[in-house]
C-alpha cells in the first residue's frame, strides 16, 4: 500500500477549526486506540491493521502537523495541546 492509498482509506474530521486525518475501521464492538509516535504518522501502521480489525475497531489518526492532517504554522505543536486534540477527536467518535 502507497500513501495515497493509505490518505484514500481515511477520512478528515474538524477538530478546533483543523483537519485531522483519521483511519477509523473494522466492526468490533471493541476499538483499539492506536497513537503515532515522532514524527511519523498513522501510516506506519498500514501493515498490521489488516490483522488488527479482524478482531477490533481501529481508529488511527495523525496528530496535528504530521501525516495527512493540517500543519498550521499558528500552532505550538506541544504535547497537551496534541492530547486536547486527540480526546476531542474522540469525543466526536462517540468512544467511551
Amino acid at each position: 500500500m502507497n500513501s495515497l492509498d493509505w490518505k484514500n482509506k481515511g477520512t478528515v474530521h474538524q477538530v478546533f477549526g483543523r483537519n485531522i486525518f483519521v483511519i477509523d475501521e473494522g466492526n468490533s464492538e471493541e476499538t483499539m486506540v492506536i497513537l503515532h509516535g515522532y514524527p511519523t504518522s498513522s501510516y506506519d501502521y498500514y501493515k498490521v491493521l489488516p490483522e488488527l480489525i479482524k478482531r477490533y475497531r481501529v481508529i488511527i489518526h495523525d496528530h496535528l502537523g504530521f501525516g495527512f492532517s493540517d500543519k498550521p504554522l499558528d500552532y505550538s505543536y506541544s504535547l497537551i495541546e496534541q492530547a486536547d486534540v486527540a480526546l476531542q477527536l474522540w469525543k466526536q467518535l462517540e468512544l467511551t
